[in-house]
Parts: C-alpha cells; structure tokens; sequence
C-alpha cells in the first residue's frame, strides 16, 4: 500500500510540474488588453455601415440597431452591461445627454442572464448625430414592434419568435461579434471590450496633442468620471498601450540624440562579418 501510495504521490508530482503555468492577467503579450488599431478600426465601420455590401448582418432592422450599439462602444467606451441596460427614459434628448444608472434585479427584465452595470452612476454627452440616430431608431425601427410595450429597454431583438421584442440577451451579444470576427480575417481578435480600451487610447491621444493639455491628475478626474470609476487606478490599466508607446517613442528619442551622426561601422563591414559566420 506504501508503494501504491509514494507511486500516486511522484505521479501528481509530475502532473503539478508539466502543467501549463496561468498567465500574468498584465503580460505584455495579452492582445486582448490592448486597443484596436486604425486598420482593424476602418473595417468595424465599413462593416456596421447599414448599406454596406459587407455587413454581415441581413435584416435591415437589425443592421441599424448593430451599427448604433457599435457607434455607441466606440463613441462613448462604455462597458457591455451599459449597453444593454440602456432605457429610453435614461437618454436626455434636450441635453443630449444619457444617463448610466446602477440598476439591479429589474423586475420587468425578462432576460434570465441580466447585463450588469459595474460602474459608477454618470452622465455622459453624445453628439447630435448620435442622438439623431438613437431618435430615429426608437421612432422607426424599435416603435414597430407590437411587444416593446411591455418594457422600456432601448435594443430589442428583431428576429421573428417567442423573444421577439425583448431586451436583448448577452448572447445575442456575443453573437453580433462573432459574427464580425468570422466576417473579416482583419477583425479575427475583436471583442467588444476592446472598444472601451480603444477609447481610451483615443482620448489620451486627444489629451497628448492638446496645446496646453489639463494635467495629469486632471485628465485622470475626467477619465475616470467618464468611464464610471471610483479611483483612478483602473485608468492606468486602460492607458498601458498608450504610455508603452509614449514610453518608446522617448527611447527612441533618447538613442537619436546623443547617437553619433556618422559612424566608423559601416554596412559593408556588417556584411563581412555576416559572411565570416
């Protein structure tokens, strides 16, 4: 029994030790942390663009309420359950305004998997064209569907079926970027977080080509407020990529200035010792 037992021990010993090790949530290598770039940016639009030939998307219903749930997580960074927790009553259209409130356990909520808002409650602007488009979608599009009445979520679904009407599910959700990301081999790592990532790139980028730029710990206010934290801890998670670039674009600039302008190394002498080896 001894024998059996030391046998199972060295076994487990050797599963522990082969097993692949988690990965650090903060490694560089995680793509994934990271926003969108311009080439990966210019494709999401032209694929939400209702009349493109290369929307996904076949029902003309549920390519204007897709092109504006995209418009809404680049414009504005905000997070999943945001999106889907919107309410027509939250959405100010003579401030052109929408509020973000903390909602919980709504009882007319129907869906069993309710979006969750993490964030802070806020009030966040929006363009005129992002209203215009949020008016013409609860005129037009949402107002036709004879069950919308029992609630006042402002994305519904539009398929034929017992959930037509509803607010519409995390799945479906999902289902709208994974469509995109089986669309175009360009888009193939596209999720719908990293829209909030991009954004806030996009606004320290903003800050950074400012002529007088607010301060650091000013920026960091508006950030955080606009993104519904608490602290500002979670900005520097959400601003690694932009202060890796800036990081690297001073090296560079370091290594330029005091690099000799002409050096006694030339090609030619690289070529031999390549040739040597």
């Amino acid at each position: 029994a001894s024998g059996c037992n030391a046998f199972i021990s060295e076994m487990t010993r050797g599963i522990k030790t082969r097993r692949p090790q988690k990965r650090n949530r903060n490694s560089n290598s995680q793509e994934e942390l990271e926003g969108l770039n311009k080439e990966e940016v210019d494709a999401l639009f032209e694929l939400f663009n209702i009349d493109s030939e290369l929307n996904p998307f076949k029902d003309k219903n549920v390519r204007i309420r897709n092109h504006l749930m995209f418009y809404l997580l680049f414009y504005t960074g905000m997070r999943r359950g945001e999106l889907l927790n919107i309410r027509v009553r939250d959405i100010d259209f003579v401030k052109n305004q929408l509020v973000i409130p903390r909602r919980a356990d709504e009882k007319d909520d129907v869906r069993l998997n309710q979006p969750k808002v993490k964030t802070l409650d806020r009030r966040i602007p929006l363009k005129d064209t992002l209203i215009s488009k949020i008016h013409s979608y609860i005129l037009n599009e949402r107002r036709v569907n004879q069950y919308v009445k029992r609630h006042d979520y402002l994305f519904v679904t539009h398929k034929a079926g017992k959930y037509l009407g509803n607010p519409i599910s995390i799945s479906t959700y999902e289902k709208m970027f994974d469509t995109v990301r089986k669309s175009n081999p360009l888009l193939h790592r596209v999720h719908g977080h990293q829209l909030r990532h991009t954004w806030n790139e996009r606004f320290s980028i903003l800050m950074d080509s400012k002529e007088n730029p607010p301060s650091q710990a000013q920026q960091e206010k508006d950030r955080s407020y606009l993104m519904g934290w608490g602290n500002e801890e979670s900005a520097k998670h959400y601003n690694k990529r932009f202060v890796k670039k800036k990081a690297f674009e001073a090296a560079l600039e370091l290594q330029n200035s005091s690099m000799p302008k002409s050096s006694s190394i030339s090609l030619s002498s690289f070529e031999v010792i390549k040739n040597e080896d």
